[in-house]
């Protein structure tokens, strides 16, 4: 795969149906301009393909708390199409208590939450399929900063999984050997090395991919299902779980050995042929 061909399908949701599919549909457009702040995005992350840049897109848009706890969603306004973007303020509280600096949060559902110097996201159980990326609002993003301009650390890492095979696929999902936390609600603080989860609550052991049309394989030619996932040790691998078009699963076990999927890296398992037997 090219290492450019990135734009930010995880940045095409956070606010409402209308920003998590993309579409310029944007309710709250009609209100007056307001407060406007700056975002970048990650310099090394995932999306549309590879690593490198990964770009705004129109209709995204961020919850910030600028120096207060008082929460407001922001729009994109100018960028689209860049790494670098202006956010106009849309909605939100107009005071609240002082807090220690400014924060922002990109997710898939818009609930990011400030409280006590940590953030609260929502970490999605199901995802949607995109061949050779993860899809739209899997990737939740956070930043903090001292002004206006904020960069975002990505919090999860990613999970690749190729299959291959004459069979059409509605869905796979994943759960680690050992019942590891995989979805929910994340409490994120800020460390050395970035941001780090420091628990999950309203916890569930796997994460699903769903095609909005099934997936046609064949022998020849790999499909990529990308699954955006907290950092965990695995220590007793992981089951993948295929959904044929009628309706049939079939578990495969591809490696009970241990690994790790971190933050803002991809790991990705060797390639499973899932033809019925």
């Amino acid at each position: 795969m090219k290492t450019r061909r990135l734009f930010l399908l995880g940045l095409t949701a956070v606010f409402a149906a209308a920003c998590v599919q993309g579409q310029a549909e944007n309710p709250q457009a009609t209100l007056p301009e307001g407060e406007v702040i700056e975002a970048a995005t990650p310099l090394a992350t995932k999306t549309y393909a590879d690593v490198p840049d990964v770009l705004w897109a129109e209709g995204d848009c961020i919850t910030a708390y600028l120096g207060t706890d008082a929460k407001g969603t922001y729009q994109l306004k100018e960028g689209a199409g860049t790494t670098h973007g202006k956010f106009t303020k849309v909605s939100g509280s107009l005071t609240g208590d002082p807090i220690d600096a400014n924060y922002a949060i990109y997710s898939f559902n818009g609930e990011g939450i400030f409280d006590k110097g940590k953030l609260q996201v929502d970490l999605p159980g199901i995802q949607t399929f995109v061949d050779g990326s993860f899809g739209p609002g899997a990737n939740t993003m956070v930043a903090v900063s001292d002004d206006k301009v904020f960069s975002f650390q990505n919090v999860g890492g990613y999970f690749v999984v190729p299959v291959t095979g004459n069979v059409t696929v509605k869905s796979i999902t994943v759960k680690g050997g050992a019942g590891e936390t995989l979805a929910g609600r994340a409490i994120v603080v800020f460390g050395k090395e970035g941001p780090q989860i420091e628990t999950i609550r309203r916890s569930l052991e796997e994460v699903r991919v769903v095609c909005a049309e099934p997936v046609v394989l064949d022998a020849e030619k790999l499909a990529e299902f990308w699954f955006v996932l907290p950092p965990t040790r695995f220590t007793m691998g992981m089951t993948v779980t295929v959904e044929y078009n009628d309706g049939q699963t079939m578990e495969f076990s591809p490696s009970a050995k241990s690994f790790s999927v971190l933050r803002s890296t991809v790991y990705r398992m060797a390639p499973i042929d899932v033809r019925k037997p």
